[in-house]
């Protein structure tokens, strides 16, 4: 009888050891299991750290991008301003260097008028921006040949 109880003891004791070492085996698969869980979030954390990083690198970099883009815009604008006034000063100046057809004369008299100098232009010798020069000659590569005035 006592082999019998020394028997089911055994039988026991061998089931209590088996169940423990299922148990343990399936607790080191969670434990594996858990690891790499916790593993992958932390490089995810590192990862989703990296590309704010990144971002608020690039956010600085277009900010300093903006700022020159504004002072260029400021600086194009003060030159606009001053071709502007410039435009208005020349527009003034030849104003006053030639008046319109039938204007009051201020202080200087109409080009072709000063000291009975006749002008080219207005008595008709040539009708051509450039200066005459003698018939035939063509100028240098590139350049239009010139025509001669009926005077000379």
């Amino acid at each position: 009888m006592l082999i019998l109880i020394a028997a089911a003891l055994l039988l026991i004791a061998c089931g209590v050891a088996a169940f423990l070492a299922v148990r343990l085996t399936q607790v080191k698969g969670m434990l594996f299991a858990s690891r790499q869980t916790a593993a992958r979030a932390v490089a995810r954390r590192d990862a989703a750290r990296k590309a704010a990083q990144r971002a608020t690198e690039r956010c600085e970099q277009l900010s300093g991008h903006l700022e020159n883009a504004i002072a260029n815009t400021q600086q194009a604008i003060s030159v606009g301003a001053s071709i502007s006034t410039v435009k208005q000063q020349l527009s003034e100046l030849l104003a006053l260097v030639r008046p319109e057809p039938g204007a009051v004369p201020g202080r200087h008299q109409d080009a072709a008028t000063l000291a009975g100098v006749p002008q080219p232009q207005a008595a008709g010798l040539y009708d051509h921006p450039y200066p005459p020069v003698a018939p035939g000659y063509t100028g240098p590569v590139g350049v239009p040949p010139y025509r001669r005035s009926p005077a000379a």
